[in-house]
């Protein structure tokens, strides 16, 4: 299955915002100023199938919770963000 792509659903102040980036050769890039470290979340979507009909997705291997700061962030992931190893955020290590 191959990503088409990935979503960012972030909190800021009273409401929900999502961004999403196409990937091209399985990556992607968010960018944005923040104020403070934020819990939020990013998930994928999949090409659809041979048929053209859409990938369900399994939640825990396709979503996952990352805390954003003004650090740069790495995420690297092979096959699932359940496998995903992230690098650049303290907040995250702490985590």
């Amino acid at each position: 299955m191959q990503v088409q792509k990935v979503y960012l659903n972030c909190r800021t102040r009273d409401k929900n915002n999502m961004d999403s980036m196409v990937t091209l050769n399985g990556n992607y890039s968010f960018k944005g100023k923040l104020t403070k470290v934020t819990l939020d979340s990013l998930r994928i979507k999949y090409q659809p199938d041979a048929d053209g009909k859409p990938v369900k997705l399994i939640s825990p291997k396709d979503k996952i919770s990352i805390f954003l700061s003004k650090d740069r962030i790495e995420i690297n992931s092979v096959d699932s963000f359940s496998n995903a190893k992230i690098s650049g955020s303290k907040a995250n290590d702490e985590f």
